[in-house]
């Protein structure tokens, strides 16, 4: 049996590590074992051939995985953790950040009140300079009221 035909058989049998098996191939080309044509078949088999879960890093994928979430925490519970929830009535000073569901899917929003004034009272939307933001604070659509609905009209940003 020759390399070509081994790895072409290890390919088949879908039991590899591609990292491994590209560089088997590469070194086998170096050593003259195998022809430019089947080094170049072979790389292009391999990753179709390889076993997506086996040549899955579960671990790096887990360490990414925990890095996005600590991010993510970072920035809704560090950063915001003196975020009050608004309540009716509640005194909010200009550029302060309060939470309200003003999008009515159940969950609390960043709203930024950057109006004219040093400080309202008024409730979120009755008056101009509310902005709904994202965790980092950028601001997303602006917030006023229709009756006793919130209307988001989106930001557009260049």
């Amino acid at each position: 049996m020759t390399v070509y035909e081994l790895y072409k058989s290890v390919l088949e049998s879908r039991d590899f590590d591609l990292a491994k098996m590209e560089e088997k191939i590469e070194k086998s080309w170096i050593e003259d074992k195998l022809t430019d044509e089947q080094k170049a078949e072979l790389l292009a088999l391999a990753p179709s051939k390889a076993d997506e879960v086996r040549n899955l890093d579960i671990l790096k994928a887990l360490s990414d995985l925990q890095t996005k979430v600590a991010t993510i925490e970072a920035k809704l519970f560090v950063d915001h953790a003196s975020t009050e929830v608004w309540t009716q009535g509640m005194s909010v000073a200009k550029g302060q950040t309060v939470l309200c569901d003003v999008d009515g899917d159940g969950a609390y929003d960043f709203c930024l009140y950057d109006g004219g004034r040093d400080y309202t009272g008024l409730s979120i939307g009755k008056i101009d300079g509310w902005f709904k933001t994202d965790a980092n604070g950028t601001k997303t659509h602006t917030i006023t009221r229709d009756g006793s609905k919130y209307v988001l009209t989106p930001i557009e940003t260049e």
